[in-house]
């Protein structure tokens, strides 16, 4: 598996979950008029935090074979 392909994965499944949970959320607040805010800040919290995470390590990471020094 190549180097982003697992990261593009990780970010397609946490944006699907992050969907999935907060339709089946409104589901369950529409039919039973329970406050599921618990829940979805939860889980955003986590999802979102990983994205984040996936981000940040993308923005500050290194290529090998490119140096911060010019070579002139």
């Amino acid at each position: 598996m190549k180097k982003h392909t697992f990261s593009r994965c990780i970010v397609v499944f946490c944006i699907l979950e992050m969907a999935a949970m907060q339709v089946w959320s409104m589901r369950i607040a529409s039919h039973n008029s329970f406050l599921v805010t618990g829940l979805l800040t939860a889980n955003h919290t986590v999802f979102g935090g990983e994205l984040l995470l996936i981000c940040l390590k993308r923005i500050f990471e290194k290529n090998k074979g490119d140096d911060d020094v010019r070579k002139e």
